[in-house]
């Protein structure tokens, strides 16, 4: 086998660096590909819409109207601003954090006031969330665990378990018996007969 030279090794260094140029630039530009796609300014625009959030005077909680009003707000600002509601960030509009929106979703707390708002809410982000996944917009694996995570979606199959045959009640030991097989007394071993020979 020739040696190789320095010329060589970095020749080959060379082509394989844009081999992987290659096979990492058709990755980025893979549809859904797990990938952070972010543009410039992306980034920002994310942090202002979280510090708007911050910077809202409190309501009262307590106070459905106020929570009302204060979602209707946030689904106009995402409108205006043209960017994608989200459940958290529903929760940071109000004021409180997913573990509670949850809970008034769900019941648990607040239940004659609150969930029926709350479940309009999650219903309509439930809904935006659909359309998205129908049009592709939003990558597969992260939508699955969107649908799973924040609106009770879930993987499941269901199994149809059918008997063909009727189930008999079980047998008394007087019936086990009288269908065990006749026993050949011949085959068994007498062993004080006097052709038994220990020491064979």
């Amino acid at each position: 086998m020739a040696a190789r030279t320095k010329t060589d090794t970095q020749a080959r260094k060379t082509s394989l660096r844009a081999v992987g140029g290659q096979i990492q630039s058709n990755r980025n530009n893979m549809p859904g590909h797990a990938k952070l796609m972010t543009e410039d300014g992306d980034n920002g625009r994310y942090v202002r819409h979280a510090l708007t959030a911050m910077d809202l005077p409190p309501i009262d909680i307590s106070d459905p109207a106020q929570v009302e009003q204060r979602i209707r707000e946030y689904f106009q600002y995402c409108e205006e601003q043209d960017c994608r509601p989200g459940f958290v960030a529903l929760a940071n509009w109000i004021g409180i954090d997913r573990t509670t929106l949850n809970s008034w979703k769900r019941g648990e707390y607040r239940n004659t006031t609150h969930s029926h708002i709350i479940k309009k809410a999650v219903s309509l982000l439930e809904g935006i969330w659909e359309e998205l996944m129908a049009e592709g917009r939003i990558n597969p694996v992260v939508g699955i665990w969107m649908g799973k995570q924040y609106y009770q979606q879930s993987d499941r199959q269901e199994l149809a378990i059918t008997q063909d045959h009727e189930v008999r009640p079980a047998l008394t030991v007087d019936e086990i018996c009288k269908n065990l097989p006749e026993i050949d007394e011949s085959l068994y071993l007498d062993a004080d007969a006097s052709s038994y020979d220990e020491g064979a």
